[in-house]
């Protein structure tokens, strides 16, 4: 059994009525006014319980048999009473254990976490206490006036909760911002949106994306356009002038990672010059691999003279420092002269 609470009575209508979503905060997460109607459904058809607190009110989702022309459905209704020992009063609703039919457990956590996110609150784990769940509540002030407290008792949602990667690890460390992505050590299963999970990868990536804007939803809250949104990640890698993302990325097995199904033979930008050195050095020595379809994309932007003429240079990073301090451009094309006879001069 688990938990959601924050403070703050949430309108019955979030859960009653298709929408109206009034979300607190500057950015919130959630915005279609589904998502608690959705895990609502999602817990009764899994046949979990659902049990809402509104102050000192309790209310119980359940579900009732009914025949719409011969075929069954589990209508949702909910019941209400102020205080343990008062009746209940039920009430019809407008919706059944068919909405959200496809989505996964995971997902109806999701929807509860970002709500109680967006409120500023908190969810835990509520072990068996062997107490009736609103008395154990009341007793640590879980529940209480101007409080709001969902309780779910269903398994597969609980396994979810425990152990799906729903929002981006808080332990990730960032590596780069660039643009409206940021970038975080360490490889994933999933491409998040503002820390929430969108879309799931069928291949891990070597590095965790996570979109701050310009990432479309569907009304289950995965990507509409997980193919526009890799294209922005590869963008994202051919902009930067970091030579740890780079090599890491053209190192990579094409075929075991996100990255090497990327479009790199269909570019939309010109790379950095980092990104395109490193592309003419793999491709023009025995300096490292390149995958196909960067080495497609190379030979796009280059000609067989270009390609044919390049040499290879290896100097250390403090050399490098050095020339970039101490060597304007005119000293070094006026080197170049010196070294090289009249006729090899490309300028």
């Amino acid at each position: 059994m688990f938990c959601f609470q924050n403070d703050g009575l949430m309108p019955l209508a979030a859960a009653t009525t298709f929408g109206i979503n009034v979300k607190l905060g500057e950015n919130p997460i959630g915005f279609f006014g589904t998502g608690l109607k959705y895990a609502i459904a999602v817990c009764l058809r899994l046949g979990g319980t659902f049990r809402l607190f509104l102050g000192e009110t309790e209310y119980e989702f359940y579900t009732d048999q009914e025949d719409f022309r011969g075929t069954e459905f589990g209508m949702i209704r909910v019941r209400r009473r102020k205080g343990f020992l008062n009746k209940w009063k039920k009430e019809k609703l407008g919706y059944t254990t068919e909405l959200g039919k496809h989505w996964e457990p995971w997902m109806a956590v999701r929807e509860l976490e970002s709500n109680t996110r967006d409120e500023a609150g908190n969810s835990f784990i509520i072990e068996d206490t062997g107490k009736e769940v609103s008395l154990f509540l009341r007793e640590h002030g879980h529940i209480g006036e101007g409080r709001t407290v969902i309780v779910i008792d269903c398994p597969e949602m609980e396994e979810a909760y425990l152990n799906e990667e729903i929002f981006l690890p808080p332990e990730k460390e960032l590596v780069l911002e660039i643009g409206p992505l940021s970038i975080y050590d360490g490889p994933s299963n999933y491409i998040f949106f503002r820390g929430l999970r969108v879309t799931d990868l069928n291949k891990p990536s070597l590095y965790t994306y996570d979109f701050n804007l310009g990432v479309t939803l569907t009304e289950d809250r995965t990507s509409k356009w997980p193919y526009s949104d890799g294209c922005r990640i590869m963008e994202a890698i051919m902009a930067t002038a970091n030579q740890d993302i780079i090599d890491k990325v053209l190192d990579a097995d094409e075929d075991a990672f996100y990255e090497g199904s990327l479009p790199f033979d269909q570019p939309h930008i010109a790379p950095s010059t980092p990104f395109f050195a490193s592309m003419g050095y793999r491709a023009n020595t025995d300096g490292g691999v390149l995958p196909k379809r960067v080495r497609t994309m190379y030979r796009n932007l280059t000609t067989v003279e270009e390609r044919k003429e390049q040499i290879d240079v290896s100097l250390t990073e403090k050399q490098i420092r050095w020339l970039i301090e101490n060597i304007d451009q005119d000293d070094i094309i006026e080197a170049c002269k010196e070294a090289l006879s009249e006729e090899d001069i490309p300028f």
